[in-house]
């Protein structure tokens, strides 16, 4: 298994080919079952053939997206890093034609090893505030914070995503220093309640990190 400094430089090679939409590079060293996994839809792209037409029609509908990093910490399998998603609606997206808006939405994704390899990416965020930048209609579900009803793939069994809500309130308390290091430091070790609605900065960061399986306190980088 990479140390944590290999698996900075993994993800940081893999991050810079996509803001250079350079996906033959940015999936060079991926395994075949590579995924992404885009969890507001519970949408999950296996394989690397898939997965290089997703970035495709995301460079289409954004050709000027970027991702700008905010802040990253490493686990002893796991890289999670804080980030901004920026860019220009210029073609359709979601079955939505495109608006010419602007958006920056704030995302983090997860990035688990498995064999010593990159195996895939988890991206988190807040569905109202990508729709509401981007000029197409809020699911109601995101407005109401109605949590996803179906089981997670790779989570322990009848746990569940949390929803637009959940996700705000953990970004709200990422860089909260008086709960420890950073916005994985609030949450290390924090058991799952499953009636737990995730109301509060604390409801929210706890739901969240079981859903990651976080459950120890990872080195803060950032």
């Amino acid at each position: 298994m990479p140390n944590a400094k290999e698996m900075l430089e993994i993800v940081g090679r893999y991050g810079a080919a996509k803001n250079r939409h350079d996906i033959d590079a940015a999936l060079e060293d991926c395994p075949e079952d590579f995924f992404i996994e885009i969890v507001p839809f519970l949408n999950r792209i296996e394989g690397k053939e898939k997965v290089r037409v997703h970035l495709q029609r995301l460079g289409e509908a954004f050709p000027d997206n970027v991702a700008v990093r905010e802040a990253v910490a490493v686990g002893d399998d796991v890289v999670i890093s804080l980030w901004h998603l920026r860019g220009t609606m210029r073609a359709p997206f979601l079955g939505m034609e495109p608006t010419g808006k602007e958006i920056d939405v704030p995302m983090f994704s997860v990035f688990p090893f498995k064999d010593g390899t990159l195996a895939g990416e988890r991206v988190f965020y807040d569905v109202a505030t990508f729709c509401r930048q981007a000029g197409l209609p809020i699911p109601q579900a995101a407005l109401t914070g109605v949590k996803a009803t179906a089981p997670a793939k790779g989570l322990r069994g009848g746990e569940k995503y949390p929803s637009a809500e959940d996700l705000n309130g953990f970004l709200r308390c990422r860089n909260d220093d008086s709960r420890g290091s950073g916005f994985l430091g609030a949450c290390a070790g924090r058991p799952y309640h499953r009636t737990h609605t995730g109301n509060g900065k604390h409801g929210a960061v706890w739901l969240e990190c079981s859903a990651l399986g976080i459950h120890r306190h990872p080195k803060s980088l950032h």
